[in-house]
């Protein structure tokens, strides 16, 4: 099993969830905690403070985990196709790959 933070829109998430990072206001300001269970008043007060995604923790297969990275990676094949020429190049496509499996994944799931 592999550990994924989703980016879930604000709207579909559900009460008892554990937030996976800090949620930070336009100012730096901590608005929720990493850790904090998300409650109805939780989402209301950051609807409120304009946020539209909150940072879930889900659990992934293995297997899932893989096909996600091979069809990523062959979607960026056409935009990156002189990458293997390049090691800018090829560190920027790791770098985005890396990025894309991460923490900036937007779902409609949980």
């Amino acid at each position: 099993m592999v550990t994924r933070v989703n980016y879930i829109a604000i709207d579909n998430v559900a009460e008892g969830k554990e937030l996976a990072h800090d949620i930070r206001g336009v100012g730096g300001e901590i608005l929720a905690p990493k850790g904090r269970k998300i409650d109805m008043s939780l989402i209301q007060g950051l609807r409120n403070r304009g946020v539209n995604h909150i940072p879930l923790q889900q659990i992934v297969p293995e297997a899932q985990a893989m096909a996600d990275r091979a069809r990523l990676e062959a979607s960026l094949d056409h935009v990156f196709r002189h990458w293997r020429m390049s090691p800018a190049m090829r560190h920027l496509r790791s770098m985005l790959v890396e990025h894309r499996l991460s923490a900036h994944q937007f779902g409609e799931c949980c």
